[in-house]
């Protein structure tokens, strides 16, 4: 038994040996890097962000660098001092004239402006985002207050801008 063992691996020597080179293929190497190339692309998410933040208005810190696409931002700088797309609000809390109002029509403008650029099919999957820019004082209620105003008012992503501590 020992000596058919010996002859078994002097015969698959001989074979390479006398075989040549084989071919070397590389499609399965090629099939994994189009899959990281995509999920690279994929995840790649440049931001064209710029806010311009007043200097009364102290953004909280963050340890992370992520930055939210262009679309509508609101700042709130006080419980009283809310600007919405570059506007303030006049008295936010109120019943008629308010925030909701605000939020319902920049929604309106927002959602016309985007559906330009995405279409139509691309826009009822995404929705209109709100980059919210809060005060870094502000209670953590008003901001859960605001995020439920702005969600009735149709919008279904909020992405909240903090300053990035280096």
């Amino acid at each position: 038994m020992k000596r058919s063992a010996n002859v078994g691996f002097m015969k698959n020597s001989k074979r390479k040996r006398g075989g040549g080179v084989d071919e070397l293929d590389i499609n399965s190497l090629l099939d994994v890097l189009v899959i990281l190339l995509v999920f690279l692309l994929n995840s790649y998410n440049p931001s064209d962000l710029f806010v311009d933040i007043p200097g009364r208005l102290t953004l909280p810190r963050s340890e992370t660098e992520v930055l939210g696409n262009a679309t509508l931002t609101m700042k709130v700088i006080s419980l009283e001092e809310i600007w919405v797309d570059e506007v303030q609000v006049e008295n936010p809390w109120g019943a008629k004239q308010g925030l909701k109002a605000a939020l319902t029509e920049a929604h309106k403008t927002w959602n016309d402006r985007l559906t330009k650029i995405w279409g139509e099919k691309l826009m009822k999957e995404k929705g209109v985002p709100l980059n919210l820019v809060v005060d870094e004082d502000v209670p953590y209620s008003t901001i859960k207050q605001i995020m439920r105003l702005a969600s009735e008012s149709k919008f279904n992503q909020f992405k909240l801008i903090v300053q990035y501590a280096k």
